[in-house]
């Protein structure tokens, strides 16, 4: 059984990568961070506050996460950007274009 522990709020001392779009928490910027239990098994998702975790609040409000796999995943939250904006959706939904946005930079940064 899935259940979370705590959600916190913190300022990064480091980079962290978001769950969501990857390397999006730097030092000095807020977070969301939840520690969780499902099964024994320990877990902390972690996420950036202005995009991310609109997109993950608006999963769970649209049931779109599997209920047996302990909640949202990043994973979730990348398809939801992609079924709710660009082609194929009815309406382009403002925190999934602005996702879809940053995933696409991070993608497009060099790796060094």
């Amino acid at each position: 059984m899935f259940t979370t522990i705590d959600t916190t709020y913190p300022v990064a001392r480091q980079n962290h990568l978001c769950e969501v779009c990857g390397p999006g928490i730097k030092a000095g910027d807020q977070y969301s961070r939840t520690v969780a239990v499902d099964g024994g098994d320990f877990s902390v998702f972690k996420c950036c506050l202005e995009i991310c975790l609109s997109v993950v609040n608006k999963c769970f409000r649209d049931d779109f996460y599997d209920y047996l796999g302990g909640g949202v995943t990043g994973d979730d939250a990348r398809e939801w950007a992609h079924n709710n904006a660009g082609s194929g959706a009815r309406i382009d939904d403002p925190d999934a274009l602005k996702l879809l946005q940053r995933l696409d930079h991070h993608n497009a940064q060099p790796t060094s």
